[in-house]
């Protein structure tokens, strides 16, 4: 009605609506302020945590980083970021300042000592799960950055109370007081030599090592006129650092040639005549081979390759003369040839040079010492000698990685070019010793690309075919060489009239069977790719499996083995090391699983 005034009844029940709403929000707002006071409170707590964390994970980081020096893998000293051990590549000798003492081993401690090397100083504890020795940080002896070192080069063990070194297959040897061995059971003072680092065997009993013994070099042990194993030796021809050639007749008046070589290590002479016989035969009937009749071991032991007798002088011996680049293709076509054939067999032959090459008067090459380079003609720089000739050696050996039939290219490149130019690419400073020269050599192997042929030899008359060839198969990039030495034949124009009277084997069918494990039951087809065995595979969570633990692959008429892991694979009740055969019914170790090799 109006001007009547408001009901006050009215405006009091507004009033009070309003106070409640009001009170409401109120109440919200101080839940909401709550909230988010709670939450930023939390917020912080958990951000403080995190970098709390992250602070202590870098500190951990930085002094896990400082615990090892970064070049040699030395511990290094509590608060020091220097490495006193690491001096660089230089002779074992001059690593160690002269007035340091012999270290004194710890009493009660089965030990290994570093003598000489980066890690000169330290002491290593054998456990009696062994103790392994290699690059690659799994192991319990870390040579980091030494060249020629293999990721997994060596191991000891303990077997039957006494301790044992085994060389792993390692790409340029394991050597104990001056002789490359392949497994040596320790006596206290033995000393170990792994490229620069030096390490001498101590036991409780044992006072500080003394100095190694000085190598001796041993007599020619057997003369002509006399007979050896059924054969009749006439007059020596060759003599190397571990081997005698003698020319000689079987018991049918036929001439042979009859290689000694001087070793007499009871794993050597096992593993000589077991890789022996089984490449041997897959060698014969390449026109470009040297025969192979025989691998064997003498009553004493001396190990022998009985081969055909080759009237021919040696490619180095052939080098001397001017040569043309069409004989230059034909030896080298030839060579190649011979290594195709035997990278279609999976067969490397790791030490292609000259000397190992025979060339006959009617132009006819023949490449010698397939299958026995690995176990006696490898490169190594020792404490007190160069064994082979790293000249021709691979980037890959020098690395101490596993060689390839790309490796046998970059040999072949080294000839090439040696016989192009009449220098190899990398040669020995004139004016360093034969130790200093030997490290610069395979630190250009590594690093160092080859001076271009017509600058090395500005006379020299080669096609760009040729030349560009020759490059190639110089590259250090594996992606970038030759594949294989049917490549490199094929690019040099070279027409292989060298057909082989047999062909390479096919791969044998086979499967393992898991008898235990995870995977029990379970058969596993071999059809001659290599196969991975490790964790993954096997189904296992057990650590002391490596991921990569051991591979099968197909050899000549078999399949072998490799161990490659830390903790060991047995096959038939023995811990194996690098590559064995394996005959049909092998039974495999690895951890908690056991296969069988069964046939198809």
């Amino acid at each position: 009605m109006a001007g009547k005034g408001p009901d006050p009844a009215h405006i009091v029940t507004l009033q009070s609506n309003l106070i409640e709403e009001f009170g409401a929000d109120r109440n919200k707002k101080d839940r909401l302020g709550m909230s988010l006071e709670t939450y930023v409170t939390a917020s912080a707590v958990l951000l403080a945590v995190f970098f709390a964390v992250v602070g202590l994970t870098a500190l951990i980081a930085v002094r896990r980083s400082r615990s090892r020096c970064t070049h040699c893998g030395a511990k290094l000293p509590a608060g020091t970021a220097a490495c006193p051990a690491c001096t660089g590549l230089t002779p074992p000798d001059a690593a160690a300042p002269q007035d340091r003492e012999s270290p004194s081993p710890l009493p009660g401690v089965v030990q290994l000592i570093a003598t000489g090397g980066p890690l000169v100083g330290r002491r290593f504890p054998v456990p009696s799960q062994g103790l392994s020795i290699g690059r690659h940080p799994d192991n319990d002896i870390i040579l980091a950055d030494q060249l020629t070192v293999s990721r997994y080069h060596a191991v000891v063990t303990v077997e039957d109370g006494q301790h044992t070194l085994y060389d792993r297959d390692s790409a340029n040897g394991t050597w104990v007081n001056g002789q490359r061995i392949f497994r040596h059971v320790l006596e206290p003072g033995d000393r170990i030599q792994i490229w620069q680092s030096q390490f001498a065997f101590s036991t409780s009993h044992t006072p500080p090592p003394s100095p190694p013994p000085v190598p001796v070099d041993r007599p020619t042990i057997h003369v002509t006129g006399e007979g050896f194993c059924g054969y009749y030796l006439e007059n020596l021809i060759g003599r190397g650092g571990m081997s005698e050639v003698f020319r000689a007749l079987d018991a049918s008046g036929r001439v042979v040639a009859i290689k000694i070589l001087q070793q007499t290590d009871p794993y050597l002479v096992e593993k000589f005549v077991q890789e022996g016989n089984q490449i041997g035969p897959l060698l014969r009937g390449h026109a470009n081979i040297a025969f192979v009749h025989e691998f064997g071991k003498s009553p004493d032991s001396r190990l022998y390759i009985v081969m055909e007798y080759i009237d021919a002088s040696s490619l180095r011996k052939v080098m001397r003369r001017e040569m043309s680049e069409a004989e230059t293709v034909k030896i080298v076509g030839q060579v190649c040839s011979a290594l195709a054939f035997a990278h279609e067999n999976d067969i490397v032959h790791r030490d292609v040079k000259p000397e190992n090459v025979l060339v006959m008067e009617d132009g006819v090459a023949k490449v010698l010492d397939f299958g026995i380079a690995k176990l006696t003609s490898a490169s190594t720089v020792t404490r007190d000698k160069i064994v082979g000739t790293p000249e021709y050696i691979s980037p890959e050996q020098a690395r101490g990685e596993r060689v390839l039939p790309a490796s046998d290219v970059y040999s072949v490149g080294v000839v090439l070019y040696e016989m192009l130019t009449g220098s190899v690419p990398f040669r020995r400073p004139p004016d360093q010793a034969g130790y200093g020269a030997a490290l610069e050599i395979v630190r250009q192997h590594l690093y160092a690309d080859p001076e271009p042929m017509r600058k090395r030899n500005p006379s020299v008359r080669i096609s760009t075919r040729l030349e560009r060839a020759t490059m190639r198969a110089l590259k250090k990039d594996l992606r970038q060489r030759y594949r294989d030495a049917g490549s490199l034949c094929r690019d040099l124009g070279y027409r292989d009239r060298a057909r082989a009277t047999q062909p390479p084997l096919r791969a044998k069918r086979a499967s393992l069977t898991v008898l235990q494990g995870p995977r029990r039951g379970t058969v596993i087809s071999l059809t001659g790719e290599p196969l991975v065995l490790g964790r993954f595979e096997l189904g296992s969570t057990d650590t002391a499996i490596s991921r990569r633990h051991a591979q099968v692959f197909f050899r000549g008429d078999g399949y072998w083995l490799e161990d490659s892991s830390k903790n060991g694979t047995w096959v038939d009740d023995q811990r194996i090391y690098g590559e064995v055969p394996l005959p049909i019914g092998a039974r495999i170790v690895i951890g908690e699983n056991v296969l069988r090799l069964d046939p198809t």
